[in-house]
């Protein structure tokens, strides 16, 4: 009983230690499929949220955390020099479709991807 109790307890460590922090960010070369076609199923969720129509609408950087789910801090890049930061939820194995939890509007090229909570919407 004393063994599963100390596995117990270094599963509980271990999991702490890699959950809730945003994870290293990422550049859009090293964007896989998996982040563009996430962003590409939220943009219309992103549009709604931001009353705006992008044509260019392309994942620069970003990062991830890791919770009940994932959440992904995206920077986007909609044209010309506009970017915006799109906070977004998914959990594949709940059987739903990503979820935008949140948008920054006016970033520049230069602004980082950094965890902002969902409150910090537009």
């Amino acid at each position: 009983m004393k063994i599963v109790f100390a596995v117990f307890l270094l599963f509980c460590a271990f999991t702490l230690a890699i959950s809730g922090g945003l994870g290293e960010v990422k550049g859009a070369g090293e964007a896989d499929d998996e982040i563009h076609d996430i962003l590409s199923s939220v943009k219309d969720q992103v549009e709604a949220k931001t009353g705006k129509k992008y044509d260019v609408f392309k994942a620069i950087s970003y990062g991830t955390q890791v919770v009940a789910g994932t959440n992904y801090f995206v920077k986007v890049h909609t044209g010309d020099a506009s970017y915006i930061h799109v906070r977004i939820y998914s959990a594949p194995w709940q059987q739903t479709v990503p979820e935008v939890s949140a948008v920054e509007t006016d970033h520049s090229a230069s602004d980082p991807v950094e965890y902002f909570d969902e409150k910090s919407d537009l």
